[in-house]
C-alpha cells in the first residue's frame, strides 16, 4: 500500500503543493511529511493510523522536502517560534487536517501479519 498525494498549502499568494506520503506493509505503517512535525501532530497521526488497523505506526519528519514547521491549529493560536516559522512559510491553521484528508482515502485498512511463534529445536549432536 502506498498513498502519495500532493496537498496544497493555502496562502495569501495562492496555493503551494507539498508532498506527503504514507506506506503500509501488513500492520506496519509510515506517514511522512516534509517538515518539522510537532508532538501533538505525531501522536494524532499515530492514533489515526491505529484506527486503520496499523499496530506499528511511525511518523517521519523532513521527508522529501523542507517546509519548516507543520504546526497544528493550537500552535498557531498559542503563538511562539513554531507558529511564527509556519506563518513565515504561509502555512494555514488547517494544514494538518488537510494533509490527513489527502492521505486517509489512500490508506487501506491494515492487513495484520500472523503471529510468529518460535519453536525450539533440539541441538545437533
Amino acid at each position: 500500500m502506498l498513498a502519495h498525494p500532493h496537498q496544497s498549502v493555502a496562502s495569501s499568494e495562492g496555493d503551494e503543493r507539498i508532498e506527503v506520503m504514507a506506506v503500509g506493509i501488513a500492520d506496519f505503517g509510515i506517514v511522512a511529511e516534509p517538515g518539522e512535525i510537532l508532538v501533538e501532530t505525531g501522536l494524532d497521526l499515530k492514533a489515526r493510523m491505529r484506527e486503520k488497523g496499523y499496530r506499528f505506526p511511525w511518523v517521519v519528519s523532513y521527508a522529501n522536502d523542507w517546509q519548516s514547521y507543520l504546526a497544528p491549529k493550537a500552535t498557531h493560536i498559542e503563538g511562539g517560534y513554531e507558529a511564527m516559522m509556519a506563518q513565515k512559510e504561509k502555512h494555514t491553521m488547517d494544514l494538518q487536517p488537510r494533509i490527513w484528508d489527502g492521505l486517509k482515502e489512500g490508506i487501506p485498512v491494515a492487513n495484520p501479519m500472523e503471529e510468529i511463534t518460535w519453536r525450539s529445536f533440539p541441538m545437533w549432536p
